[in-house]
């Protein structure tokens, strides 16, 4: 029993065929969950989206320029307020002013990313960046 050229070529040919038949079905599978993931991200980007403008920071600098005009000219070493940060440094402040001030910045949606503050004798120095 001798197996023809004809059938060896036949069944090298229809395994080819399974195997393509599967990788086919593979790929359909992965491109339909890569689809589905995408969407969900989409989803989440206009969500966070969303939730962003409904929770962004509003008028932030004017709030801020409020807290600094209960702050005496003298004791202000340098203050840059800019569209979304603001660098504060403030010299000879007593523990009351500097309660209050921190308070207040404390109330406001802002993040600290620099907070130092210094003590010489009954004064304090405040060096302040915020962001929002």
């Amino acid at each position: 029993m001798s197996i023809s050229k004809n059938m060896i070529a036949l069944a090298v040919g229809f395994m080819v065929l399974i195997g393509s038949i599967f990788y086919s079905i593979t790929m359909k599978k992965s491109y339909q969950k890569s689809l589905q993931e995408a969407k969900t991200q989409i989803v989440e980007i206009k969500s966070v989206a969303s939730l962003q403008k409904l929770w962004k920071a509003k008028g932030e600098i004017k709030k801020i320029n409020k807290i600094l005009q209960s702050v005496p000219s003298n004791k202000k070493a340098e203050i840059t307020v800019k569209r979304s940060k603001a660098i504060l440094n403030f010299k000879n402040l007593t523990d009351k002013e500097l309660n209050k001030i921190l308070t207040k910045l404390a109330m406001q949606p802002i993040q600290f990313r620099k907070l130092n503050i210094s003590r010489s004798g009954e004064k304090y120095s405040m060096e302040c960046l915020c962001v929002w």
